[in-house]
């Protein structure tokens, strides 16, 4: 497709998602992997699941099109979907149900419910300690026409991988942080690619 001929729903700071038009865009150096996990509710009955194969007739919530969702709908072709319930977009919306009752766990990205977790001490809400074994690089992306922007960034951030520095940002920001891992730039997603192997 010609350049901003086709447009893409991205997500800002605060969580909400407006479409933007397309221009040729790259990627930078990877400076982290985001975790998929599971988050608990101490009020549920029954143990905590070890296993996504667990939650088969169970109620698992999770925010609608995003990639938890993915890995949900794919997990053992399909197991899950009876299972799944979906949230608008929104980490408030999305934890706040799970604490609301009615639900048994939410999967979700980690740092999204550590940040959540920051600002209700108080809740009832725990990670299960289970966690997927397919993660997401995250980077940052320009204009593919903007190289020295592209060139400045990925000087920074080996920097701060290479002095430790990243780590300490996540850190005392109470987030936690994974190194990225292979292949630093992923293919399109697929439901093979979802599925631990």
């Amino acid at each position: 497709a010609a350049p901003g001929s086709q447009t893409f729903l991205l997500e800002n700071s605060v969580g909400q998602r407006q479409r933007v038009a397309l221009k040729p865009l790259a990627p930078s150096l990877a400076y982290h992997a985001q975790a998929y996990t599971l988050i608990w509710s101490s009020a549920a009955t029954g143990p905590i699941p070890s296993d996504l194969d667990e939650f088969e007739n169970r109620a698992i919530l999770v925010e609608e099109n995003s990639v938890a969702d993915l890995i949900l709908m794919a997990h053992r072709g399909g197991l899950l979907r009876k299972s799944i319930r979906h949230a608008k977009v929104g980490a408030e919306n999305l934890f706040s149900m799970l604490a609301a009752g009615g639900y048994e766990g939410v999967w979700a990205p980690q740092h999204q419910f550590e940040e959540w977790q920051r600002h209700h001490d108080r809740s009832t809400l725990v990670p299960s300690g289970l966690t997927h074994d397919f993660s997401i690089n995250l980077g940052f992306a320009a204009l593919k026409s903007n190289y020295q922007l592209l060139d400045r960034v990925d000087e920074i951030i080996e920097t701060l991988i290479d002095d430790g520095d990243i780590e300490a940002i996540f850190a005392e920001h109470e987030l936690s942080y994974r190194a990225p891992s292979a292949p630093l730039l992923m293919p399109p997603l697929s439901a093979r690619l979802l599925t631990p192997q």
